[in-house]
């Protein structure tokens, strides 16, 4: 997502999901995973909502 400072933070989470993944933590992937899935709709909703905003 085109958000200032989105792509640190998503890179920070993909490696976070491959260390999880290459230590088996099978756990921690899904953790990791479901957090990087939730921060990005989240991001994507606030978007949204500003975009609408916009327009009127």
């Amino acid at each position: 997502l085109a958000v200032h400072g989105r792509g640190a933070i998503a890179q920070d989470e993909h490696n976070n999901i491959v260390k999880m993944i290459e230590q088996r933590n099978e756990d921690g992937a899904d953790e990791a995973l479901r957090l990087h899935i939730s921060v990005a709709f989240m991001t994507r909703l606030k978007q949204d909502a500003a975009r609408r905003k916009e327009e009127g």
